[in-house]
């Protein structure tokens, strides 16, 4: 196509391979229409080592999320739970992770080291939360606790600190 760009780092697929959601046995959440109305998000993630496949001239990347929703409603207004509740135990736990295979396209090989390390630090991550992000709400609607927005995270930002080492695979 005329005036088209063709970029040479191409997200092939990917795959949530990690899910894992644990939930308190409370009232209040049976009850409620949303028993996220006092709760605090707290959101951790973690980039996983990259490769770089040479036969294939792909990328593998991905990262690793753990959400927590930590009820903060005022002392005395919480409903019976049917198990003893701990007060720092988190309402919902959720564990997840994915994985996303990129493709250098056209004639080219690996990157220069410091493409390499942007792509690996900053791009895949970027590229594979959104995924993450959308499995995540879905899995939370249809485990019956509603509609839930999970806020956005400065991917970049978190990134840019984290010490990754790109793996070398033939």
């Amino acid at each position: 196509m005329a005036g088209s760009i063709v970029s040479s780092f191409q997200l092939q697929s990917y795959k949530i391979d990690n899910f894992r959601l644990d939930s308190v046995p409370n009232l209040q959440m049976l009850v409620s229409g949303s028993p996220f109305d006092d709760v605090e998000w707290q959101i951790q993630f973690k980039l996983r080592d990259p490769a770089f496949f040479t036969n294939d001239k792909a990328y593998v990347g991905g990262l690793d999320l753990r959400i927590r929703a930590i009820n903060c409603a005022e002392e005395g207004s919480e409903v019976e739970t049917t198990e003893p509740v701990e007060s720092d135990e988190p309402l919902v736990s959720i564990q997840a992770g994915i994985s996303g295979l990129f493709r250098v396209g056209g004639d080219g090989d690996r990157f220069d080291e410091e493409s390499e390390q942007r792509l690996a630090k900053l791009q895949i991550p970027a590229l594979l939360f959104p995924y993450l992000r959308a499995a995540v709400t879905s899995m939370l609607a249809n485990a019956g606790f509603g509609s839930v927005m999970l806020p956005l995270i400065n991917l970049h930002a978190a990134a840019s600190k984290e010490d990754i080492e790109i793996q070398i695979f033939d």
